[in-house]
Order: C-alpha cells, then sequence, then structure tokens
C-alpha cells in the first residue's frame, strides 16, 4: 500500500466522521425543535385546560348561587304559605265557632242555652 493510498483512506474517513457529525448536529436540532413544539403544545393544553376550569369552577358557583337563591326564594315562598294558611285557618275556626254558638243558642245543646230552651217551650 502506498501513503497516498493511506492519506487518502484517512480523509475519507475523516470525511465520513464530518457527515457522521453533520448528521447528528441536525438530528439534535430536530429532536431540540420537536421538543419545542411539543412543550409548547403542552403549554397551551395546560393554559386551555387551566381556563376551562376556571370556568366550570366559575359556572359552578353561579349555580350554587342560583339554587341558593333559589331555596331561598321556596322558603319564603312556604313562610308566606304558612302565614296565609294560618290566616285562613283563623278566620274558619271563628267561622266555626260562631256557627256553633248560634247553633247552641237554637238547639240549646250545651247547659250554658239550656236555660233559654226551656224559656222558648213555654211559648210552644
Amino acid at each position: 500500500m502506498y501513503l497516498s493510498d493511506t492519506v487518502a483512506s484517512y480523509e475519507l474517513q475523516v470525511q465520513r466522521a464530518k457527515n457522521n457529525l453533520d448528521r447528528a448536529l441536525l438530528t439534535r436540532e430536530q429532536t431540540e425543535n420537536s421538543l419545542k413544539q411539543q412543550l409548547d403544545q403542552a403549554e397551551n393544553s395546560y393554559k386551555t385546560a387551566l381556563q376551562s376550569f376556571e370556568a366550570a369552577q366559575v359556572s359552578a358557583e353561579n349555580a350554587v348561587k342560583q339554587a341558593n337563591m333559589g331555596v331561598t326564594s321556596a322558603d319564603d315562598q312556604i313562610s308566606a304559605l304558612r302565614k296565609q294558611f294560618q290566616t285562613q285557618k283563623l278566620a274558619l275556626l271563628s267561622l266555626l265557632n260562631s256557627v256553633i254558638e248560634s247553633s247552641d243558642k237554637w238547639l240549646g245543646v250545651t247547659k250554658y242555652y239550656d236555660d233559654l230552651k226551656t224559656g222558648f217551650e213555654i211559648y210552644i
């Protein structure tokens, strides 16, 4: 073998090594770019998920507030109905007492009005 062949062989090996190094550098750069892109996508996904979570949280809080207002309104309506019922109950009891009192006067069922009944029997 000649010295020139050995030198040429070394030059070829050096050129191959440079090519492999260039390829490795390109692969590294592509990998870095890909990782940066994936990181950006992950950050965007995180931000979107966080915004969705915050929106859902606000929506849930509003729903709870509306439900509480509904419960308060229902409680107020129940209180108003109870007061109205109490008023109507008292009016009905008053009417029933009046009817019973008048009936007792006419029929003399109790001892309190029994004397009135006997008083009218004289005229019958």
